[in-house]
This record gives structure tokens, C-alpha cells and sequence, in this order.
């Protein structure tokens, strides 16, 4: 299984039965609590299970080292038609993986019912090519060797040696080389990985000034032009400008950014719309709570003052 194209979610959480689309770079975007945790517990699900060595045979932990459920009546969409929860992974090649797992609501292990071929598990998601940073972060990389690909090279450094090119990157984003910041492990996640890679992150934006966060977009963008699939989580309107940015520029295909706005209907079930942008780094669509927060306020301040 190659890059990841869509993820289909059935009877998990606030996901009655859902399919979300996938490209080389994916923005996932709306307000708290409308799934788009969810959506990246999916694949950590997977991925811990596998890890844990139960996803081939046994069933899927929703308790492990990246992501913690509780059990599985916490697991279980509250619309649900059936006592099942089914995770689909299809590929850009049109490969589908399927897995099927039997409800329990007091348990911890949610048993499997039916699922792939082998063969997925040799997707990055389930091997080393993979990197989550959740919102708090974290480093588990030694600073040796150098970056990924070439393509990610700061145009102000020869050298590729991993540290030197994440300090570059720091310092043009007006930040320190600090470890213990939250853009260090997020820099040096994204210049360690080669093409054919995964990363998942959640809220990169948190703590960081609003120069910073455009060209964290701008470095997603790279990283996805250069075969790195990248799903970022975010409220951040200045992330999305840097992607925007890297768009208008020619640095990243318009076709390769995936934008999902989601938020819940009337019976709490996540309904997910995707604004397309175009090679202008223009968007078609605006949905209510879609990065709107500066327009609304701007308009507040051209009525006349109270």
C-alpha cells in the first residue's frame, strides 16, 4: 500500500459511516470536537495494534503508546446501525484494506471479525516511515546524519547534514534551535523522513508566533511535494496561508492539498466538506466556521462603533 487516498470510517465515534479523502498533503480543519481527532486516532489505532503485535489476528487496542480510547463503548458511535466499528484504508492505486472488529463495551480489545491481505501492513503507516507529534510534542530523534531527501534543503545551507538544516529552517522562521521548544521536534520530524513516508501531526501551530506558523506551511508543502504524505490537524488560518502560499508559488501542486472542514449535524454525526483549492492559492468554498474568525471580526469592526 502506497500513499494513503481515503480513510472510511463506520460506527466509531461520532462517524456513522464516513469516507475521507486523502492526498499527498491533507488539512483537516473545524471547530473542537466535530472528528477531526478522531480521524488520526484511526490510524494510530492501527498502527499501536499492529505495533503491539494484535491487528493481524487479534483485535484492536484502543489503549497503547499513541492513543488512548478507554473501551470500546467509548469506541462505538452512539448512531451506530450494528454492533461493529470498520476502519477502510484505500490507497493511490485503488488497493483496499478492510478490517472489522466485534463491539465490547467493557473491553479494551475490540476483537477482529475480518481484515486484510498482508501485504498492507508493509504501508508506512505500520513500518518505520512513520512520525506523530501530538499536541504537546515530543522528540524522540538524535540530531545525526542528514535529512531525508534533498528536497528539503534550506536554500541557505549547503550542507545536509539533519542539524544544521533544522536550525536553517528555525532560524527563518524567526525562532531559536532550543530542543525544548515545540517547533524542534516538529522541523526536525519532517527533515528526517524520506519520500514514501507518514507523518500525522496535531496542532503543529500551538505556542508558535504567526510567522512561524506560515512557514511550517510552507515546509508541509515541500515535505508533500517531495513524497512525503503529510495530515496536519489544525485551527491555524496562517498554517493554512503558508500552504496557500507554497500553492501560488508553484512549490506544490494545487491536486496534492486535500482541505476537509468538519463538523456535526443535527444528531451529532460528523459530516465532513472539502473546499478545493486552486493554482492561485484560492479557495472555492467557505463553509460557516471555516477559518473565518479574522473575516467575522473584520466586519465587526467596520460597523459603526456602539
Amino acid at each position: 500500500m502506497n500513499q494513503i487516498s481515503q480513510l472510511g470510517l463506520t460506527h466509531f465515534k461520532s462517524f456513522q459511516d464516513q469516507q475521507i479523502q486523502f492526498r499527498a498533503l491533507t488539512v483537516l480543519s473545524g471547530l473542537n470536537n466535530t472528528g477531526k481527532s478522531s480521524v488520526l486516532q484511526a490510524l494510530l489505532l492501527l498502527r499501536q495494534s499492529y505495533r503491539a503485535g494484535l491487528l493481524p489476528d487479534v483485535g484492536l487496542a484502543l489503549n497503547g503508546e499513541l492513543v488512548n480510547i478507554g473501551t470500546g463503548q467509548d469506541a462505538l458511535c452512539g448512531e451506530a446501525l450494528e454492533d461493529s466499528i470498520t476502519f477502510e484504508l484505500l490507497d493511490e492505486h485503488g488497493n483496499l484494506a478492510r478490517w472489522e472488529f466485534a463491539y465490547a463495551p467493557g473491553t479494551d480489545v475490540l476483537s477482529l471479525v475480518s481484515g486484510p491481505d498482508s501485504a498492507v501492513y508493509e504501508a508506512s503507516l505500520f513500518g518505520d516511515g512513520f512520525r506523530y507529534l501530538g499536541p504537546e510534542g515530543y522528540s524522540p530523534l538524535q540530531l545525526s546524519g542528514e535529512i531525508g531527501t534533498s528536497r528539503l534543503r534550506h536554500p541557505s545551507v549547503e550542507s545536509l547534514n539533519l542539524e544544521m538544516q533544522v536550525e536553517a529552517w528555525l532560524d527563518s522562521m524567526s525562532l531559536t534551535s532550543d530542543r525544548t521548544s515545540r517547533a524542534w521536534p516538529i522541523v526536525a520530524a519532517v527533515l528526517s523522513l524520506a519520500p514514501g513516508s507518514l507523518l500525522l501531526l496535531e496542532h503543529p501551530e500551538t505556542l508558535l508566533h504567526s510567522k512561524a506558523q506560515v512557514k511550517l506551511g510552507e515546509l508541509f508543502s515541500l515535505a508533500a511535494s517531495a513524497g512525503i504524505q503529510v495530515v496536519v490537524e489544525t485551527h491555524s488560518d496562517h498554517l493554512l496561508n503558508g500552504i496557500r502560499l507554497a500553492v501560488h508559488g508553484g512549490r506544490l501542486a494545487p491536486e496534492d492539498v486535500q482541505i476537509n472542514f468538519l463538523s456535526l449535524n443535527r444528531q451529532r454525526l460528523t459530516e465532513v466538506v472539502s473546499p478545493r483549492i486552486d493554482r492561485n492559492g484560492r479557495i472555492d468554498q467557505w463553509p460557516n466556521g471555516f477559518f473565518d474568525s479574522w473575516e467575522n471580526s473584520l466586519f465587526g469592526l467596520l460597523e459603526p462603533a456602539v
